[in-house]
């Protein structure tokens, strides 16, 4: 199957520094592949590293930042970029992943610790990430 995200929280690959995601490892081979491919979105988004942002996201990606606002792909890898997006933690469960064809779904809260232009940003979001 070959993946692109279409839409994501921007708070994007929602992950921890040093934690774990509660999702559970089985399921199907599609669906164990999206975990994986979720989990390197997840350690390149506390890492700061675009390259997995460019790669995987889709050229009509829409983002939603922590202040409701809708973001481009290219808006969305600038922020990171820039360093204005910085995340230190975030603590992920109910991770769960739907599959629809060759598209997944996957849905999760995150317990989330970082700043946006040095603004506080920490606190429970919920995200949506969708690969076809």
């Amino acid at each position: 199957m070959k993946t692109a995200f279409v839409c994501v929280l921007t708070l994007g690959m929602v992950a921890v520094a040093g934690g774990q995601s509660s999702e559970s490892t089985s399921g199907s081979a599609e669906q164990q592949a999206v975990a994986s491919l979720d989990e390197q979105g997840r350690q390149s988004a506390l890492k700061g590293d675009t390259a997995f942002l460019e790669q995987h996201l889709a050229s009509t990606y829409v983002g939603i930042n922590p202040m409701g606002q809708a973001l481009t792909k290219e808006e969305d890898i600038a922020n990171w970029k820039s360093g204005d997006l910085k995340l230190t933690a975030i603590d992920e469960r109910d991770r769960k992943i739907q599959m629809y064809g060759d598209a997944a779904v996957v849905t999760a809260i995150g317990e989330i610790k970082g700043t946006n232009k040095g603004q506080d940003i920490s606190g429970t979001y919920r995200a949506t990430r969708v690969y076809v």
